[in-house]
């Protein structure tokens, strides 16, 4: 009787195991179903366009800097410690980033211009600015590492015939190093026979990407 009884109880729990067994494999299994498709967005629109005096250019080529005022340096002529400036319009109109700007001269090109008055080229240095009197929202120097950061006025809209236009000067500016002094007074020599400085320099526009 009792070896009846501990086989029943034997049968009993075996039988409460596959049962569990049964309700516990069945939460691992559910309905599923998968629908397929394409994640659809619309790109931002770049539009950049460069004038010079109101028309369309495609290239700085013609582009002339004009040299600041300086009391103690004849009127056009630069020499360490005096800028030249030039300013040029970008038209950002169906623009709908904000935008970076900056220039530079390669330095195969700058080596290039300094060598011929034996000047160095780490007193050359360009930056950008917005024109005085410009109404859209900017930051940075201008430079390669810190560009003017040019901000969308509205994000709703982007850059637009109204507010899309945005004059900037660039500026050259010959530094002055009291280490370099015997290459400056090179230079000068120099500009008695052949007084102009020629510096390709390259305009970037990119699109900003704030952290």
């Amino acid at each position: 009787m009792t070896n009846k009884k501990t086989v029943g109880k034997v049968m009993a729990v075996m039988l409460l195991f596959v049962l569990s067994l049964f309700f516990i494999g069945g939460t691992y299994a559910r309905y599923s179903t998968q629908f397929t498709g394409t994640a659809s967005v619309t790109v931002a629109k770049w539009d950049v366009n460069l004038k010079d005096k109101g028309e369309e250019v495609t290239t700085m080529e013609d582009l002339t800097f004009t040299v600041k005022d300086n009391t103690d340096v004849v009127a056009g002529k630069i020499a360490p410690g005096v800028t030249a400036e030039g300013s040029v319009e970008i038209d950002f109109d169906g623009t709908e980033v904000s935008v970076e700007v900056y220039v530079d001269a390669t330095d195969e090109a700058l080596q290039t211009a300094v060598q011929k008055f034996g000047m160095n080229s780490s007193d050359i240095t360009f930056t950008v600015k917005e024109a005085v009197g410009g109404e859209i929202e900017t930051s940075g120097n201008g430079t390669k590492s810190s560009p003017l950061v040019i901000k969308l006025p509205d994000t709703s809209a982007g850059f637009t015939t109204e507010n899309g236009k945005v004059t900037i000067t660039m500026t050259l500016k010959w530094e002055n190093t009291e280490a370099h002094n015997a290459e400056d007074t090179t230079a000068g020599k120099k500009a008695e026979t052949d007084a102009t400085f020629q510096v390709p320099v390259t305009l970037h526009v990119q699109q900003h990407i704030g952290v």
